[in-house]
């Protein structure tokens, strides 16, 4: 996902395409200036920031003179006298090498190639820009290809490979200089192909609340094309399952209040819903006004479906040697608004990791000890109040309480059954959801029996109607596997595991996909294959009958 970006101000008039195409750019990956010729104030992108060690406000508007400083003294006068030259009209392009201080202390080496992009009526240049490469390690290089000229053939011999490899590495960074100039006589287009390259969906609204971007990820999904949504309304398409929801969430996202996650709903053109879960940014003018939204977000639709729909009032059943799909179950939930609670033996600092930022989650620990910033539940009558208490304060709340092997061992399965009959009518009573999640491992099959008896099943966990071969069964379990050890597996990688055609891989993969016990998600370049929470209950009964 493209992440967001601060807003780079300019001193000249934009019309409000630019300002949005200068905003997109300041989230690719070319390093850039721009210099304003009557202040003598300069703007630097990101990128350059991030290669110098400073931030952005420290190098925000900076002077001319100023910048050059940072320049080591003996490049000084050769980068003022290009940029002269070039304001004068005596060279086309400025274009120079040099070496600048960084915040650290130590120089790197950049290649410099701008140009004048605005003049005044009587042609005198107004603005410059240029785009910057980092060259420290072609430096490092050339000075390495010196030494190696007084060394032994034997030495240069060996480091020819090295050699070679740099001059490729030379090419690559010319070709990269050649599209940069490309670049600033066609910026909108570039702008526009590195949008609908995204995986991701990418949509903007202006304060009309009209379309103004709609990427080709947007276009896969919806069927419908650019030119049938761009520059109309957000009531006037069909393609919002909850037009008004929209508009709402551009204002907030204008008035920078409650940014979240946030799902939105798509219709298709073959009228399918999709969910496509978004992070909305502002689009700023140059007065510092919220000119527009951007949303920036992925289809999560096969994701919901795994767990289908779960009823507000319910208590529900995971079993799962594993805490952490259970974990993320909760974090999902969490994103639609629910307040999260996560009751656990486990270690605090390893659940905090696997939550996102977020309030609406909080974490209770099943100890006698203190723990500074958590709350401590030592006693099954405290469970009891705890979970009470926040499912009265919090509407929609989802608890989860993960421990049950420690409050079975500690107070006996049969006080904790009397505890959890009393807890499923709490949960009914505030209409919350709970989910318990318990290690098959560590409990007998009566127990568990009784168990299954007063929870429900998760929809995606529901496996007695399932039945497949053994080849199949191994082929999951090789995914689950690799799952694990946070592996990739594509579909190249079953073929060469099984040794086995396309055409079967296709086949089977397709089956297991079909029934909910593996889902695909693009990573990259690459389709990647998981295992489903259905999936994993499989493998786990299959290896216990």
């Amino acid at each position: 996902m493209v992440k967001r970006t601060k807003q780079i101000m300019y001193e000249k008039n934009l019309t409000s395409s630019e300002e949005r195409l200068n905003i997109c750019l300041s989230a690719g990956n070319l390093a850039w200036w721009e210099m304003n010729c009557i202040t003598g104030k300069l703007i630097f992108n990101e990128n350059i920031v991030k290669i110098l060690d400073y931030s952005i406000e420290e190098l925000s508007n900076i002077a001319y003179t100023t910048f050059t400083d940072l320049i080591h003294p003996d490049d000084r006068n050769k980068v003022l006298k290009a940029m002269n030259d070039h304001l004068e009209g005596k060279k086309e392009f400025y274009e120079v090498d040099y070496r600048i201080k960084t915040k650290k202390g130590y120089y790197k080496w950049f290649f410099d190639k701008g140009s004048i992009v605005q003049k005044n009526s009587n042609g005198k240049p107004l603005v410059v820009l240029g785009v910057v490469f980092d060259i420290t390690a072609l430096k490092k290089a050339e000075n390495e290809l010196k030494a190696l000229n007084e060394h032994l053939d034997e030495l240069v011999k060996k480091r020819a490979k090295d050699l070679e490899s740099t001059i490729e590495k030379f090419k690559e960074e010319i070709i990269e200089c050649k599209k940069a100039e490309e670049y600033t006589n066609r910026t909108k287009q570039n702008l526009r192909n590195i949008i609908d390259s995204a995986s991701e969906v990418i949509i903007s609204f202006d304060t009309n609340n009209r379309v103004s971007i709609w990427n080709k990820t947007a276009e896969k999904i919806t069927g419908y094309k650019q030119i049938e949504v761009l520059n109309r309304s957000v009531g006037k398409l069909n393609v919002f399952d909850n037009p008004q929801k929209i508009v709402e969430y551009i204002k907030t996202v204008c008035a920078q209040k409650n940014l979240k996650l946030e799902d939105i709903i798509f219709k298709t053109k073959e009228n399918e819903k999709r969910i496509i879960r978004v992070y909305g940014t502002e689009i700023k003018s140059l007065e510092n006004e919220c000119v527009g939204a951007l949303f920036i977000g992925n289809d999560i639709t096969k994701d919901i479906e795994l767990h289908k729909k779960l009823l507000d009032g319910n208590s529900y059943l995971i079993k799962d040697k594993n805490n952490k799909s259970a974990i993320d179950l909760l974090i999902d939930l969490s994103m639609d608004n629910h307040k999260g609670l996560i009751i656990s033996r486990g270690n605090p600092n390893y659940i905090k990791k696997l939550l996102p930022e977020t309030k609406n989650l909080k974490i209770a620990l099943l100890t006698i000890e203190t723990q500074k910033g958590y709350t401590v539940i030592s006693d099954l009558i405290n469970l009891e109040k705890i979970i009470r208490n926040f499912g009265e304060k919090n509407k929609n709340s989802i608890i989860l309480l993960d421990g049950v092997h420690y409050l079975i061992t500690r107070f006996s399965f049969e006080k904790f059954i009397e505890t959890l009959y009393n807890i499923i009518d709490v949960i009914t009573k505030n209409k919350s959801i709970f989910f318990i999640r318990i290690d098959p491992s560590t409990v007998d099959n009566n127990q568990m029996a009784i168990f299954e008896n007063e929870l429900q099943m998760l929809p995606s966990q529901t496996t007695e109607d399932i039945i497949i071969e053994d080849d199949s069964f191994e082929i999951l379990k090789y995914i689950f596997e690799q799952n694990q050890i946070n592996s990739i597996v594509s579909f190249k990688k079953v073929i060469t595991k099984f040794k086995i055609t396309y055409v079967t891989a296709a086949s089977k993969l397709n089956n297991l996909e079909k029934i909910g016990l593996i889902f695909t998600k693009k990573q990259g370049k690459l389709r990647a294959i998981f295992a489903t929470d259905k999936g994993k209950m499989l493998l786990h009964r299959r290896k216990t009958v």
